[in-house]
């Protein structure tokens, strides 16, 4: 959705096919008010039974960022879900009881993934609604990897040119283990049909080419490009207008995103209280935010939180919404990202919007990843071993006591990942798909 919203400057008008709002678990509605009026939104219901299930319960997915309608505008936004408000640790065990199952029953009924059914039903959407007759360019964008199998029956049946579009890898990618063998090979089965019918392959990391040519041969160099995830400039210039005058009687460290145990950041709470022992005073400037989904690691954040004595230093947030998300950034004084090394070859999204804040990022990455000379090169990174608490107290410390002119941004390199200057090339992209049409012949 972010390239939608910026195709149309370069002359693309474009359609989305996506999920019907009653079937998000959360959602932000203001990403949706932002959605230029040229964009076409074809939602899409998902026939799973849970799906359907919940859609009859009157469930409605909770809101990051929930906002009034402008004047004479539809209603397309859900209000909280409040119903079971009052009996929280009930609402929590049937949550956990039923996510359980659900994902359970998902994962070893639908493949690749949870959103088959959808996807299967999003590709009947395409194509009996003849979309392929008045569309240029079709593009597929995952995860969820479902969304490649309905651009493989998109493809194969209408012969439109396709973009098939990797955000993470698919086989491969670390800390997705397939269920059981047959689940593997079908991955990669399903891999190399995607990677064998798709006009362009489209990376969002320049180490995966390596990766790809590798598993499938030299021959898919040409139909490879590779255009990473970036931030909006518009978007951050605005916010950071109407910021406020800072607190400098504190030094703030910030993290948004992901705290799953391969972004976890346990080692900047435990070399926290490991400053706090050795220095209390230092300690005590600081205050830390950590905004996201921690998911199954949120108990052990908590405990290591509460062990190490910094429960005034440091809150879990949750998850909000991305607007407030680059307000903390902004608002930041410093910011905290991790990743385990086994993402040696992936670039977190969040990257991006870090860099455009200028500000340090004490970065807890494997030397030589891909991250780590991403955040290099934009002059913006303390880096040190993933899992190193003593390095990490060190550089906590350095930060705190220092000007840190070492780290200076490289504004040139950082606007090269502006969102509207990689959206140009992904139009060039799509401009030749359309000028030369599709390479194969529907079935």
């Amino acid at each position: 959705m972010s390239f939608a919203r910026h195709l149309p400057r370069s002359f693309w008008r474009t359609t989305v096919v996506t999920r019907a709002i009653r079937d998000l678990d959360t959602m932000d509605s203001r990403d949706i008010q932002a959605i230029p009026e040229q964009t076409v939104v074809e939602r899409v219901e998902d026939p799973d039974f849970f799906a359907v299930r919940r859609r009859r319960s009157g469930q409605l997915p909770k809101n990051a960022a929930p906002q009034q309608p402008k004047s004479g505008a539809p209603d397309t936004q859900p209000p909280l879900d409040t119903r079971h408000a009052e009996k929280p640790i009930k609402r929590w065990f049937r949550e956990i009881a039923s996510r359980a199952l659900k994902t359970s029953i998902r994962y070893l009924a639908h493949h690749p993934d949870a959103l088959r059914l959808w996807a299967d039903a999003a590709a009947d959407t395409v194509i009996q609604n003849k979309l392929t007759q008045t569309h240029a360019v079709l593009l597929t964008s995952a995860p969820s990897y479902s969304s490649h199998v309905a651009g493989i029956r998109i493809k194969k049946q209408t012969g439109l040119p396709w973009v098939a579009d990797f955000r993470d890898l698919w086989v491969g990618r670390p800390f997705r283990e397939p269920v059981s063998r047959l689940h593997a090979w079908m991955d990669r089965r399903l891999e190399a049909a995607v990677v064998r019918e798709c006009d362009v392959l489209l990376l969002a990391s320049p180490a995966w080419v390596r990766i790809f040519i590798e598993r499938y041969g030299a021959g898919i160099e040409p139909k490879i490009v590779v255009l990473t995830n970036g931030y909006d400039a518009e978007e951050t210039d605005a916010i950071r207008a109407s910021l406020g005058d800072a607190d400098h009687s504190i030094r703030r460290f910030v993290l948004t995103g992901s705290m799953h145990a391969a972004e976890s950041p346990l080692q900047f709470i435990r070399a926290l209280g490991a400053l706090r022992r050795h220095s209390p005073d230092l300690a005590a400037q600081v205050r830390a935010d950590f905004i996201g989904n921690g998911g199954e690691n949120t108990a052990l954040l908590n405990a290591a939180i509460r062990d190490e004595g910094v429960s005034d230093l440091i809150q879990l947030h949750g998850p909000q919404s991305h607007a407030a998300c680059i307000r903390a950034q902004l608002e930041a004084d410093f910011l905290f990202m991790a990743l385990a090394p086994a993402h040696r070859d992936t670039i977190s999204g969040k990257s991006f919007e870090y860099m455009a804040t200028g500000k340090p990022v004490l970065a807890c990455l494997r030397e030589g990843s891909i991250q780590a000379r991403l955040l290099g090169e934009a002059g913006t990174m303390r880096r040190v071993d993933f899992g190193d608490v003593q390095a990490t107290e060190s550089a906590i410390r350095q930060l705190l006591t220092t000007d840190n002119a070492d780290l200076a941004p490289n504004w040139q390199v950082i606007r090269g990942y502006e969102r509207g200057a990689l959206t140009r090339r992904l139009a060039a992209v799509l401009d030749r798909l359309a000028a030369q049409g599709s390479r194969s012949t529907p079935a």
